[in-house]
């Protein structure tokens, strides 16, 4: 077995910041079913599912650069790097809405990660409870969207969020593909009415 699969996520970060970039590869590999549910949810909520998995790693990207347990005061880095991968999509969501849903930006370097302009900026001001508190966001929306849609929808979702195709969940709820389109269709103008009425609350 491989050593590097034996690591706590904390101590391969050390060894990533320290320039390892075998531990990078394992933690992109233990993060990325998390980067890709959450960005499949919010695809629905009105991004662009390619566009937010890179934005999703780019914001795991951050978390892995950035996170240092004391002054996160101990808050493990999977709370931190959620809250970065969320926050990183959310806000791409967000800039694509305020330029009239243009394309988002996939040019962004690795580069670019060095920039304070773009650090995850959970600092030691906060607290591990409202930190963990804004890990619940994800959670909160995908619990707010299901609160619309009809059972067979949330069914629809459920394979959606696991990674299967329209195909393949058509199978496996021996219904039509197109049936399965529609459903995926109707929730995404729920979640994207959701999304926009929560965003005018803020």
């Amino acid at each position: 077995m491989d050593k590097y699969n034996l690591e706590q996520d904390e101590t391969l970060v050390q060894k990533f910041q320290a320039g390892d970039d075998q531990a990078a590869e394992e933690l992109v590999e233990r993060y990325k079913q998390l980067v890709r549910a959450h960005a499949r949810t919010l695809f629905l909520a009105g991004g662009d599912q390619d566009d937010l998995l890179q934005e999703g790693m780019i914001g795991l990207f951050k978390a892995m650069q950035h996170y240092d347990p004391a002054r996160e005061n101990s808050v493990p880095f999977q709370s931190y790097a959620a809250v970065c991968v969320d926050r990183q999509m959310y806000s791409a969501i967000m800039a694509a809405k305020r330029q009239k849903n243009q394309p988002l930006n996939t040019s962004v370097s690795l580069d670019s990660f060095t920039e304070e302009t773009i650090e995850c900026k959970i600092g030691a001001s906060r607290s591990p409870e409202s930190l963990l508190l804004d890990e619940e966001t994800f959670s909160h929306t995908l619990g707010e969207v299901r609160k619309l849609l009809s059972r067979y929808e949330n069914e629809v979702l459920d394979y959606y969020l696991d990674g299967m195709n329209y195909q393949e969940i058509a199978e496996a709820l021996n219904r039509s593909p197109k049936s399965v389109d529609n459903a995926l269709n109707r929730m995404k103008n729920k979640a994207s009415v959701w999304f926009t009425a929560a965003g005018r609350q803020k």
